[in-house]
């Protein structure tokens, strides 16, 4: 019976249709609907015509409260809670360029890349070479590096691995220097090689970042040799629980330097939840003089979103800090090539707020304090050589950073540092420790073609022995970059460096080069 009560309003509206069209015959040909036939067994259900006892109402599931109240009823993060790791390095591959310029002191530098495809693979293979005669007498040089890389998504055949975003860098380099602080000079070349390989990817609902790296730094000298051959290796995974992230994470390094071993090994456990972060685990060092070094690691952290503008971040940490030759000679390429190896343990406190109205400026500030032990300092030696020391120290500072993007054409950045670093021994600054810095960087589109980079750097006065007695000057460091764009695919530059010719000595007796002038040209294909 309902069903044709439901009929009767559709078939007055077809009669009127129809009435309409024959009045409006002679002006519109008249519309034909095709006959309309109802059928079903379905029981309409409309609350109007449905009498229905009086119920409380359904409460509201806790997804549904938060989607109505957000900011209450769901903290966010400063940096959002992420599967391990936070990010996994992923390589921009750029076109096909030529890089060529030639500067001051008779300095050519040219750099090539080229993107191609092998084996159903995307590669990126780059190129480089600097010659100089140098600033100074002895302080001549030449450098030369290969690097070929592959960033790629792993076949959904491939068990565990399948799916999973992988990348994997080979590289060689070679550098030939000159240790010209003092007159002996002792010539240097120092040739690396190494490969590294990364992947992250889910496998059964847990989230895995893994990788490996292998290599061979390998350092020749008038006087005296060294080398590191080493093989380290990760694995790191996650999982969520109901509203906790729980994983753990397992690392061995090993390392053969000079002939004696050094290791580091690391098994730890994390978890997080809401505001909080957690890790626990033990690490477990071998130093080059073959002392154990053990370790428990604690680490927490605390995570506050106040507004839409404001958050804050504090850490509480003690750790055993990772260390090799290779990660010593790259810091400082003047180091003794009988330096030993130890491990540093450290305990800090951190604290840092942010304040970020819009996604065009970003203000942050901080705090920290810190207790270590082992902390590696350089000292040099007779020979324009640094000796590498270790001794308890103490550290306290402040920093402050922040980049503000005035306009489309103009961006702004700067980073201010007061780190006092002293030896627990005496209280003096820790040799070659930078106790102020500052910098600031204003880059200008001026046209379409033209643009501009200004930084200026102002270093504070050192010390280059425990004593505070050998004292290296504060500098202040401003460089000049112009680039004009000729074409889509041509460009010319030019770099002024130093511009005030300041006396900067990084490493005592080692004086950097005063006002440096290049230009060059950049060819993208």
């Amino acid at each position: 019976m309902k069903k044709i009560f439901k009929i009767y309003p559709i078939i007055f509206v077809i009669l009127i249709q129809n009435l309409s069209a024959q009045e409006s015959e002679e002006q519109t040909k008249p519309v034909e609907l095709p006959g309309v036939i109802f059928f079903g067994k379905e029981q309409l259900k409309i609350s109007s015509s449905i009498k229905q006892f009086p119920n409380r109402p359904s409460k509201l599931s806790s997804a549904e409260l938060d989607s109505l109240n957000t900011l209450e009823k769901q903290q966010i993060f400063i940096i959002p809670t992420k599967p391990l790791p936070t990010s996994i390095t992923k390589i921009d591959f750029k076109k096909n360029y030529l890089d060529a310029k030639f500067g001051s002191f008779l300095t050519p530098n040219a750099e090539a890349g080229f993107n191609f495809d092998l084996l159903n693979l995307n590669f990126f293979a780059k190129a480089n070479f600097e010659l100089s005669n140098g600033h100074l007498d002895k302080a001549g040089y030449s450098k030369i590096a290969f690097t070929i890389a592959n960033d790629f998504i792993a076949p959904e055949k491939y068990w565990i691995f399948g799916g999973s975003r992988t990348n994997s860098i080979f590289s060689i380099k070679n550098n030939n220097y000159n240790l010209y602080s003092f007159p002996s000079a002792t010539n240097r070349n120092l040739f690396d090689l190494n490969f590294n390989i990364k992947s992250e990817g889910n496998f059964e609902g847990f989230h895995f970042y893994t990788g490996g790296k292998a290599g061979i730094m390998q350092l020749s000298q008038d006087i005296g040799n060294a080398f590191d051959n080493y093989i380290c290796g990760f694995v790191k995974i996650r999982n969520k629980y109901d509203n906790f992230y729980i994983g753990g994470n397992l690392s061995l390094d090993l390392h053969s330097i000079r002939g004696d071993g050094l290791s580091f090994f690391e098994l730890s456990g994390n978890f997080a939840y809401s505001l909080f972060e957690a890790k626990l685990g033990i690490q477990l060092g071998s130093t080059s003089n073959s002392e154990t070094k053990a370790n428990i690691l604690i680490e927490g952290k605390f995570n506050y979103y106040f507004n839409e503008d404001f958050s804050f971040k504090a850490s509480i940490s003690q750790e055993l800090i990772n260390n090799s030759f290779s990660d010593m000679m790259i810091l400082n390429p003047y180091l003794s090539d009988s330096a030993k190896i130890n491990f540093e343990t450290s305990r800090t406190l951190k604290a840092y707020m942010f304040y970020k109205p819009n996604t065009k400026f970003l203000l942050s500030a901080g705090i920290f304090l810190g207790f270590n032990e082992n902390t590696p300092y350089f000292i040099s030696d007779s020979s324009g050589a640094f000796i590498l020391n270790y001794g308890s120290t103490n550290c306290f500072g402040v920093n402050t950073e922040g980049s503000w993007q005035i306009s489309q054409e103009d961006n702004l950045n700067y980073n201010l540092e007061l780190n006092f670093k002293t030896l627990k021994d005496n209280s003096n600054i820790v040799p070659h420790h930078i106790p102020f810095k500052f910098a600031i960087t204003y880059r200008r589109q001026w046209t379409n073609e033209l643009s501009s980079n200004i930084s200026i750097t102002y270093v504070s006065q050192r010390y280059a022995d425990l004593q505070n007695i050998k004292i290296l000057d504060a500098y202040l460091n401003v460089n000049l970059f112009v680039n004009y764009k000729i074409s889509n695919t041509f460009s010319i530059f030019a770099k002024f460096e130093n511009l005030l010719n300041s006396d900067m000595r990084i490493w005592e007796g080692y004086k950097e080069r005063g006002i440096f002038v290049s230009g060059g040209l950049l060819w993208e294909f």
